[in-house]
């Protein structure tokens, strides 16, 4: 008899809000994947999707917990205030974020699957203003 072990892996979509810009441009448009690479572990992968949105694939994971622990660091780093040269001097820029979490293989097997699974449940967390959101 065979035993078979399903390591789990998390899809997080994270999107980026600018919440005050003071008349300030964003000289550095990937300034908040260093932030997310900084924040999350060495064996997580962290791209830009587009836009202002970033994908983080988290493995492995053993618990719910875990992704949320690590959702909430993401949060933290990207609200964190940092400055930019705008046309009156250095101003702070302000950003939020909004993530959502799917989980291999609760929420499906494929790549498309689990973004699309992550981006239901990031749109759900920006509703919530929560934070961060599990798909359902």
């Amino acid at each position: 008899m065979g035993l078979s072990f399903v390591r789990s892996c998390a899809s997080c979509r994270v999107t980026c809000h600018l919440i005050t810009l003071s008349h300030a441009r964003w000289q550095r448009p990937c300034a908040n994947v260093l932030r997310l690479t900084h924040t999350t572990r060495h064996e997580d992968t962290v791209s830009r999707y587009g836009g202002d949105e970033f994908l983080c694939l988290l493995t492995p994971l053993h618990e719910q917990n875990h992704i949320a622990m690590i959702a909430a660091k993401i949060l933290t780093a990207i609200q964190a205030p940092c400055e930019v040269r705008g046309r009156d001097g250095l101003v702070d820029l302000c950003v939020g974020g909004s993530i959502g979490i799917s989980v291999v293989p609760k929420d499906g097997a494929s790549a498309d699957e689990l973004i699309q699974r992550a981006d239901e449940a990031m749109y759900t967390a920006k509703e919530r203003q929560s934070g961060f959101a599990f798909a359902q």
